[in-house]
């Protein structure tokens, strides 16, 4: 079970990916032996993977500007920097065969390629700037010194490619060269030169600096390297008709290096619904009929006999990750923080919390720690009043619903899985809510039934200001005109 959600959990954030794959495989045998992404050295296919690849996750390897400052957002400029690190494999293809094979052609190709790339991070250098400027020399440098580096290890190679042609073991070693200075190449062309030195400049404490961390681009540089190095030795020399398996190194370390950016809230809908009853026909009795009886008209509720009402409730809940909150970003504060998230819920403590058995984040379950027994009789106004709460799921999983107890909701009902009804008592500390489940609580014959809808996931709270306004009924539910 716990291998059957790893999988599912790696499946559903790489199905971008998974895409890709299928579309690059399915492209291969349509390229012309004469194309330039049809060459024996395989040079130009990679670039092409590694492009797409770049286009579709390929963002910075650090961890961005200061938290605290708000960065400006530009469509045109995200266009246009997306472009330019989709172009960056293609400049070191550019420069290693301006050395291996010279002619105006290729120079004018290499020219071109860099000429646009740089245009296009021109024009796009102000997405994502923040306000802060501090002093950054040095990590100016250092930014397009690994640039330049990257470009003049791909001419060197190509020199020498020039100098003892039909080499494979430097055909190999160019191979492995453009994985992994493609990938990095890509990350520095989404890295901006002031978010490093905004962190450095801020640091962990005042008598502490920040220490930049080169893990992830080490392992974007030797990464895929070491591993195509590996495949080549016992695979031997690749040609265009195992292109494929190209393709598929790219996009593993793809999803290795870039990571989907995970969500930490997810907006929720609880829409108040009634049951849908009152025409069923009047009983001929007298007098109330027992407990083990149906009752009739507004009493019988079922989820999938509902009528909804015009009344929305907007609910906004954090998302829950493996990890410790205080260490995911270090950086010594600007200003006092603002106060955390609250999510709190009248029920209690609700949050998608991590899934157990692939210890990743799941965006499905709403997990609610209940307050303490007590809180069940909160709402009384009266030492006789009583309160009860009660989930009702109209479509549990198959696999949970097979397994299991199975339980009444009701005396006179079939017993239903354990999974489809969830009753609060003083013994249950947590529930669970999924989409379109119900949420029945009644009060001294007065019962209000809400029925849960997911919404959708954003990366930082602050995105809930892109929303605008807070969902009316008009966006949620199309309403009948009248004529």
């Amino acid at each position: 079970m716990r291998a059957l959600a790893v999988v599912a959990g790696v499946l559903r954030r790489n199905v971008d990916l998974s895409a890709l794959l299928v579309l690059l495989v399915a492209l291969q045998p349509l390229i012309p032996s004469a194309h330039v992404f049809a060459r024996a050295d395989l040079l130009g296919w990679l670039a092409l993977c590694l492009a797409a690849c770049a286009a579709l996750r390929g963002r910075a390897l650090d961890d961005g500007p200061h938290p605290q400052l708000v960065a400006r957002r530009s469509e045109p400029g995200r266009l246009t920097r997306v472009a330019a690190r989709a172009l960056a494999p293609f400049c070191l293809v550019a420069a290693h065969d301006l050395a291996w094979r010279w002619s105006w052609e290729t120079a004018y190709t290499a020219v071109g390629l860099l000429a646009a790339t740089a245009g296009l991070r021109l024009i796009g250098r102000r997405h994502g700037l923040t306000a802060w400027r501090p002093p950054g020399t040095l990590v100016a440098a250092l930014w397009w010194g690994l640039l330049g580096g990257a470009l003049l290890l791909m001419f060197t190679l190509g020199v020498l490619r020039a100098a003892r042609p039909g080499s494979a073991l430097l055909a190999g070693l160019t191979l492995c060269a453009l994985a992994g200075f493609g990938f990095a190449g890509v990350g520095v062309m989404a890295t901006s030169p002031r978010d490093l030195a905004q962190r450095l400049a801020a640091g962990v404490e005042p008598t502490r600096a920040l220490r930049l961390e080169p893990f992830v681009g080490l392992l974007a540089v030797t990464g895929p390297a070491i591993g195509l190095a590996v495949l080549l030795v016992v695979q031997g020399a690749l040609g265009f008709e195992s292109a494929w398996i190209v393709a598929l190194h790219v996009v593993v370390w793809t999803g290795v290096i870039w990571p989907r950016v995970e969500p930490t809230v997810k907006t929720v809908l609880l829409h108040e619904v009634t049951p849908h009853g009152g025409r069923d026909r009047a009983s001929g009795a007298a007098s109330a009929v027992g407990f083990e009886e149906t009752p009739e008209g507004a009493l019988r509720i079922s989820p999938l006999s509902i009528t909804h009402l015009r009344v929305v409730h907007p609910w906004v809940v954090p998302v829950r990750a493996d990890r410790i909150a205080s260490l995911d970003d270090p950086v010594r504060t600007l200003w006092p923080r603002r106060a955390p998230w609250q999510p709190q819920h009248v029920l209690g403590d609700a949050a998608f919390e991590v899934n157990p058995h692939s210890r990743r984040i799941q965006l499905d379950t709403i997990t609610v720690h209940l307050s303490a027994s007590e809180s069940l009789r909160t709402l009384r106004s009266g030492a006789s009043q009583a309160y009860r709460l009660v989930v009702l799921r109209p479509f549990p999983a198959a696999w949970r619903a097979s397994e299991g107890r199975r339980l009444n909701a009701y005396r006179w009902e079939e017993a239903l899985p354990s999974e489809a009804v969830q009753v609060v008592d003083a013994a249950v500390d947590s529930i669970t809510l999924r989409d379109g489940d119900l949420i029945v609580a009644s009060a001294e014959g007065v019962a209000y039934v809400y029925e849960v809808h997911l919404g959708v996931s954003l990366v930082l709270p602050s995105d809930l200001r892109r929303l605008g306004r807070v969902p009316q009924l008009e966006d949620y539910i199309p309403l009948e005109v009248p004529r």
